[in-house]
């Protein structure tokens, strides 16, 4: 196989690349802003529409009774 089409590994010790025009940094993607209240809101959101699905399921048990 030609040289230039072997696979090669990075080497351990070689610093990350720089990230390609648009991406984001390592640094950047820890401080996205809002990103943790807008994980916050989803989880009360789930927590909330699982409080109505039990509530909805102890109506149906006892209409049923």
């Amino acid at each position: 196989m030609p040289k230039e089409l072997q696979p090669t590994t990075p080497e351990p010790d070689q610093p990350p690349t720089a990230p390609e025009e648009g991406e984001l940094r390592d640094e950047e993607l820890d401080t996205v802003t809002g990103g943790e209240k807008n994980v916050s809101e989803t989880m009360q959101m789930i927590s909330n529409i699982l409080k109505q699905q039990q509530e909805i399921q102890k109506a149906i048990i006892r209409n049923l009774g």
